[in-house]
């Protein structure tokens, strides 16, 4: 409806930055995103280690032929939002889901991941 201000728009922008980070006690509503700041480089290299963990404990795996998404993701273009697109024709084989490669289906670890503020 137009009503989203650019800060909004910016969840639907995609590609999205391949790393996330955000310090939420001082900035909750996670306009600035400190991943590349080099204050925070422990702290992201400390989350990468988490996810590499937290990955090998779950058997997840990243296919090389990954399952597509149903329909493209909304992208912002001048300020506006433009929606999703309709769902592609599949091509060639079919496609794998994450983990398919060590039959991890289900969730075989908690996961959790707490870090100091």
């Amino acid at each position: 409806a137009g009503k989203t201000n650019a800060h909004q728009q910016q969840v639907f922008a995609n590609p999205c930055p391949a790393e996330e980070l955000y310090r939420v006690s001082k900035n909750p509503d996670q306009f600035t995103n400190l991943a590349g700041n080099p204050e925070y480089a422990e702290t992201i290299n400390q989350a990468r280690g988490h996810l590499k963990n937290w990955t090998e404990q779950t058997g997840d795996t990243i296919p090389e032929n990954p399952t597509p998404h149903r329909h493209s993701p909304p992208r912002v273009e001048n300020g506006k939002v433009i929606p999703s697109g309709k769902r592609g024709k599949r091509t060639g084989p079919r496609p794998k889901m994450p983990g398919a490669a060590k039959n991890a289906g289900a969730i075989n670890h908690s996961g959790q991941i707490l870090l100091a503020n």
